[in-house]
């Protein structure tokens, strides 16, 4: 059996990627990633110049201050804030490169909260129908729908509401949930 024709050209290929890998693999950097420490550059020390050059001697320029880097490492404990470690989160905050910013004024405070109206008493269902003189109690005649209420002092109508006072011209009723009273005209005392 003859070997096809491209099998030798792989090994051409093969053969010096195994070779860089076995090197890189037996004398590569073998440090934990975790050791790593990046030495910032030292701010040089300049001599104060004096006020009067010396003569003869060669003028020295000021030189720019030496810049400072961007960029330095940060320990993890400091990036992920525990729970309740508010001043790391403040930290990671003040270096989160994605965070929304914009040049809006902030919006105004809500308006305060109006307080609640004062309860009102339903309009008074019942309509006056006539009244009448019994010895010396009033006795007043009302409808609601289709049904007719004989009202006396004291006397309460369908649970909800209270006779106070029968004084003509009004009639006074109470509303019993919450306690308001309600006058009805019931015309002249005649």
């Amino acid at each position: 059996m003859s070997k096809p024709a491209g099998t030798h050209k792989r090994w051409f290929l093969w053969l010096p990627l195994l070779l860089v890998g076995g090197w890189l693999a037996l004398f590569g950097d073998k440090s934990p990633a975790g050791d790593a420490a990046v030495s910032l550059p030292a701010k040089p020390q300049t001599a104060p110049m004096s006020a009067q050059p010396i003569a003869g001697a060669p003028v020295e320029r000021p030189r720019a201050a030496p810049l400072e880097p961007t960029f330095a490492l940060v320990p993890r404990d400091q990036l992920f804030a525990k729970a309740g470690d508010t001043a790391s989160a403040e930290k990671k905050a003040a270096r989160d490169l994605f965070s929304t910013r914009s040049w809006n004024p902030p919006p105004p405070p809500p308006p305060p909260e109006q307080p609640a109206p004062p309860p009102v008493a339903p309009p008074l269902p019942y309509a006056f129908l006539g009244k009448k003189l019994e010895g010396d109690t009033w006795e007043v005649f009302l409808s609601k729908s289709e049904q007719t209420f004989v009202a006396r002092e004291g006397q309460v109508l369908e649970n909800a509401w209270r006779v106070d006072k029968i004084a003509p011209p009004t009639l006074t009723l109470t509303y019993l949930p919450l306690g308001l009273p309600q006058t009805l005209s019931i015309g002249d005392p005649r």
